[in-house]
């Protein structure tokens, strides 16, 4: 228990060449040096291969093949760590500074000891132009009830895995388009705790995707719910339902009102909530 955690870092991207070795960049300029660096490349046409050669002699392993989605390529990458943790990092995203790793070793080390196998930080979540949407990440006694009846109420983004899941649990659920990261944490974490480091951001994380737009938000929180049902958890809150019958309303509204006056509701909801505003840019 003396040894210092490996980390293996996962970096999954399809025509990822303008964001890429930004990311990459920010892998190999931590100053942690036990790190394990895989690439899984979904077969890319704009120039991401060339990108990745430039990184090769740091990677310790990478291939470019088609996939199935980001979930698919996850999995196939499992037979390539060699990390004590597993740490999925999108090729949009980047780490939030050089000493995140670091920072984030001891607290691995002890999770380890306490057989704890999932533990996270906050995230930041900004715009492409660099601008702060939030701060997402809170300490699991204030989310656990969320995370296992509403939705997924940590930041993956911010997740770190112990190997051992993977090992007991298999891979993630390609069935799930989107929320298969939130399945397969359910698995570990419906009955069990995780660990929350309140003072490391781990990750600028890019606001955008399928959670950005109001027919991904409603894909999601079903996906969400068939989880929590193939986990045995009630599958729909009170609440979950009156909120997809509140964003279906939204989508069907989307025409006749137009985008930006929905999106405008929707930022007004989330200050009267005394959230940040994030739709309308």
């Amino acid at each position: 228990m003396n040894e210092q955690p490996t980390i293996s870092i996962v970096i999954a991207v399809y025509n990822g060449a303008q964001t890429l070795a930004r990311c990459l960049d920010s892998v190999f300029a931590q100053t942690y040096p036990h790190i394990d660096v895989v690439v899984m490349d979904g077969g890319s046409s704009d120039g991401t291969l060339a990108v990745i050669q430039q990184y090769q002699s740091q990677i310790n392993y990478w291939v470019s093949e088609r996939d199935a989605g980001i979930y698919n390529a996850w999995n196939k990458s499992l037979s390539h760590i060699k990390g004590d943790w597993v740490y999925f990092l999108g090729c949009d995203d980047v780490f939030h500074d050089a000493t995140v790793l670091a920072s984030m070793a001891s607290h691995l080390k002890q999770a380890q000891q306490d057989e704890l196998r999932v533990v996270y930080g906050s995230v930041n979540v900004v715009r492409d132009s660099g601008e702060l949407i939030e701060t997402r990440g809170r300490d699991w006694s204030a989310t656990q009830m969320a995370f296992r009846t509403q939705a997924m109420a940590i930041p993956h983004q911010g997740c770190f895995h112990a190997r051992q899941l993977f090992e007991d649990y298999g891979g993630f659920d390609e069935s799930l388009r989107i929320s298969a990261d939130y399945e397969f944490l359910l698995r570990e974490l419906k009955d069990k705790d995780a660990l929350f480091v309140p003072d490391v951001i781990i990750a600028d994380m890019q606001w955008g995707g399928v959670s950005s737009t109001l027919k991904g938000v409603i894909q999601v929180t079903e996906e969400e719910c068939a989880a929590r049902a193939k986990q045995g958890l009630p599958s729909a809150s009170a609440s979950t339902r009156m909120k997809l019958v509140v964003l279906k309303l939204l989508l069907r509204l989307l025409p006749l009102l137009g985008e930006q006056r929905v999106y405008r509701m929707l930022d007004a909801y989330l200050q009267f909530k005394g959230k940040p505003r994030r739709w309308a840019g």
